[in-house]
């Protein structure tokens, strides 16, 4: 199976980096590829399209609806979406990011796997910087899979429905993978929907970063050491 990693603007280079090693460590083959490569997708397959941590807005200016619909259409013949973070966000219907903020990000999207809102950030006591890791954080993340671990996170999304939206055709309900166990309620953290003949993952956490590289890239020590501490259970995710 091949795996093809968005790599244009808006995806931070750390996200890339991480989700490349990742997806080699599981002896896949990985391509990195921008906005102008998406017609690499149409070919009949059942890879894996990644779309990394960063940012959601040039995600949105870059693809439009017509890379979108790329997207959409490669899934629904068969193939996954994985979405980190920024890429989780992308995949809703509708995003409300840091509202009543400078950074405020409001508004539709044109992916639509999951159809509701992707919202966040959540842990009020780190403060969000794009490209920095200033909102960094050791989510604890329940899983129905296995164990609770401990996973980076630095400004994703938890999902809820949206009254206004509808279910897409060829959709099922989406099943909750995961939740933030340490945010009131434990909202959603990782989503699987089945989507026409494909699947789509969102994710508002980063199981594909490891503590290494976490701390190469500067993170704080104290979310460095959480991750490190159920990393077994992490990399069994």
């Amino acid at each position: 199976m091949h795996v093809y990693i968005y790599n244009d603007e808006g995806a931070s280079p750390f996200c890339v980096a991480e989700a490349e090693h990742t997806f080699e460590q599981l002896n896949l083959s990985v391509s990195l590829v921008d906005s102008n490569q998406l017609d690499l997708i149409k070919r009949p397959t059942k890879g894996i399209f990644v779309m990394p941590g960063g940012q959601d807005t040039p995600y949105l200016s870059k693809l439009g609806h017509r890379g979108c619909a790329a997207l959409d259409a490669y899934v629904r013949a068969g193939g996954v979406y994985i979405g980190f973070c920024a890429g989780a966000y992308f995949g809703a219907s509708r995003i409300e990011f840091e509202l009543n903020t400078p950074l405020e990000v409001k508004g539709e999207r044109y992916l639509k796997f999951y159809p509701g809102v992707a919202y966040g950030t959540l842990y009020p006591d780190v403060k969000f910087e794009y490209g920095g890791e200033g909102g960094a954080y050791g989510s604890l993340v329940k899983s129905s899979l296995g164990p609770s671990f401990y996973s980076y996170y630095n400004g994703g999304c938890s999902f809820r429905p949206d009254s206004n939206g509808c279910q897409p055709e060829g959709q099922k309900t989406p099943r909750i993978i995961s939740s933030y166990g340490d945010v009131d309620q434990s909202p959603p953290a990782v989503l699987s929907i089945n989507h026409g003949r494909g699947h789509v993952i969102l994710s508002g956490v980063h199981p594909e970063i490891s503590p290494e590289g976490a701390k190469e890239n500067g993170t704080p020590l104290n979310v460095v050491n959480l991750v490190e501490s159920t990393n077994n259970l992490r990399i069994g995710f």
